[in-house]
């Protein structure tokens, strides 16, 4: 992809998931700075049913990294190029989640809400400590990104974006992180996605390499032929 229409593929033709991700991020804006810290959190506590707990306790998984090892096992298999944008995604948004709860070392809502009786979704082991920011948040929204970029059929960006909310929702539903971590989350996940996405897209060193648009499969299986 040439760098003169990069950044027109990247914002223009993803307008769905994009239009509804600045949107929440103009809504998430304002929340957190009028709504007491952990608002939202105990608001959802009391909506706690055995629907819900069910459905968040397994919705979480999608963002987990086990969940975006296995999609990078299909990205290989697509193209090379995707799945170098989603190894570098990953490896950086999740290490940058990682190194900024360590030096924040903020307390989850367990430890925050500790003389308050919250509900816990039985069976799920809550958290205490790092709290900020959401790492399952960045992966999720790096994830659903990616894919939203990967299809040709664009409206399903409005799904995608849904489904990393839906991470999102299930880290306050069961008591992991506040909603500035999930904020935060999202940003880093978004952020590196469409970084590695650009480098990758438009650097010249990946543009000369034809094997970068092929199958990592066909390209091992034409090397072997060549033998």
């Amino acid at each position: 992809m040439k760098k003169d229409n990069i950044f027109y593929r990247i914002f223009q033709l993803n307008p769905y998931f994009f239009s509804l991700y600045f949107v929440s991020l103009t809504i998430g804006f304002f929340h957190i700075v009028f709504q007491s810290h952990g608002y939202l959190v105990l608001w959802l506590n009391q909506l706690h049913n055995p629907v819900l707990d069910l459905f968040f306790k397994y919705f979480t998984y999608l963002g987990d990294g086990i969940f975006y090892a296995v999609a990078l096992i299909f990205f290989i298999v697509h193209r090379v190029r995707i799945f170098l944008i989603g190894l570098f995604s990953f490896l950086i948004s999740g290490g940058s989640a990682q190194v900024l709860k360590h030096i924040f070392n903020t307390p989850r809502p367990k430890l925050y809400f500790l003389d308050q009786h919250l509900y816990f979704v039985p069976g799920v082991d809550v958290y205490s400590n790092f709290s900020l920011p959401s790492g399952h948040t960045a992966t999720a929204f790096s994830l659903f990104l990616l894919l939203s970029f990967m299809v040709k059929y664009k409206p399903l960006g409005i799904l995608f974006y849904f489904m990393a909310l839906g991470v999102g929702i299930s880290r306050l539903y069961l008591l992991q992180h506040f909603f500035i971590d999930v904020y935060i989350g999202s940003v880093l996940g978004v952020l590196f996605t469409v970084v590695f996405y650009y480098l990758i897209q438009t650097h010249s060193y990946f543009l000369s390499k034809n094997w970068m648009d092929k199958s990592f499969l066909k390209n091992n299986f034409n090397s072997f032929n060549n033998c």
